[in-house]
């Protein structure tokens, strides 16, 4: 297992300090971006397989690119990794967007630090536990003859089963 990495996305500098040392409270490493542009280039890398990043938390409302271009980006790039938004303007629209675009959960600023862990907590894990499973069934497939359009759907199928789990965990729990 692999040391958890979090992205932690906000053009608000102090903001980003405060998230920062919160989430390496829990054990987490953290990547820092100041605005979706910075924070896709670093997602690229991922593409790219040679950075990891298990969940993004990230501001909706900043320059360059905003969070919601970004995380439509990143699913464009084929990354399914757990998403979380925090933002300081209660904008139903902009919520609601969000989790169509598939973010797991929306936070508003100033937030709660307990509720900020916990649900970061959950999405670093579902992140791992995708990325696991992931390398689980690239083995199991490596030699099997199974067809990749094939276990590339089973994929998708069993992070979606994940993403739902996780997100019933922390709905039931507030």
């Amino acid at each position: 297992m692999h040391l958890i990495k979090v992205l932690l996305v906000d053009d608000e500098s102090d903001l980003l300090d405060i998230l920062k040392v919160d989430i390496e409270s829990l054990g987490y490493e953290t990547l820092t971006a100041s605005n979706g542009q910075e924070a896709l280039d670093i997602m690229k890398k991922v593409k790219e397989g040679t950075l990891w990043v298990d969940a993004v938390l990230s501001d909706i409302n900043m320059p360059v690119m905003n969070g919601l271009l970004f995380l439509k980006e990143l699913r464009n790039l084929g990354l399914d990794i757990p998403f979380v938004f925090f933002s300081g303007y209660g904008d139903k629209e902009k919520t609601i967007e969000a989790l169509r675009l598939g973010a797991l959960d929306f936070l508003e600023k100033p937030y709660d630090p307990d509720v900020l862990l916990a649900t970061m907590k959950k999405a670093a894990e579902l992140g791992s536990m995708m990325k696991e499973i992931e390398a689980e069934l690239n083995d199991l497939v490596k030699n099997s003859g199974i067809a990749e359009a094939e276990v590339e759907k089973f994929k998708k199928a069993q992070r979606e089963m994940l993403k739902i789990k996780k997100m019933n965990e922390i709905y039931v729990k507030r």
